[in-house]
């Protein structure tokens, strides 16, 4: 996978945010066969996505590795919190890690604008 094509993986993975977001609102019809595959592959790697693309890591491989680890990390932090708190809501978790992942994406991308506008003759 090269540079180019790792804005077009960000957007694919806000997108897919969104559609969880969605399918867990119920807003599209999805099954739950559907649904848990969808999460599970947000939870995976959308959070920690656009927090680690900020580092512009040579490595692909590691890029990749960092995502995951961070992404898991805070699916975990963030249910550890719930379940400390005693306000177990696995809807209003999503929607956290949601937040933090377009947070990272905003990060990114404007990050990335800002070092295209400096090198800009």
């Amino acid at each position: 996978m090269t540079r180019a094509t790792m804005s077009v993986v960000s957007l694919g993975l806000l997108a897919s945010g969104a559609l969880v977001a969605a399918a867990l609102l119920d807003v599209l019809a999805m099954p739950t066969a559907v649904r848990v595959p969808l999460v599970l592959l947000f939870l995976a790697l959308g959070p920690g996505h656009g927090w680690i693309l900020t580092l512009r890591l040579d490595n692909l491989t590691v890029e990749v590795a960092l995502t995951a680890g961070l992404s898991l990390s805070m699916a975990l932090g963030v249910s550890l919190t719930m379940a400390a708190l005693d306000s177990w809501a696995p809807l209003f978790g999503v929607y956290i890690l949601l937040g933090i992942s377009l947070a990272g994406a905003l990060l990114w991308f404007f990050s990335s604008r800002g070092r295209a506008s400096m090198q800009a003759p």
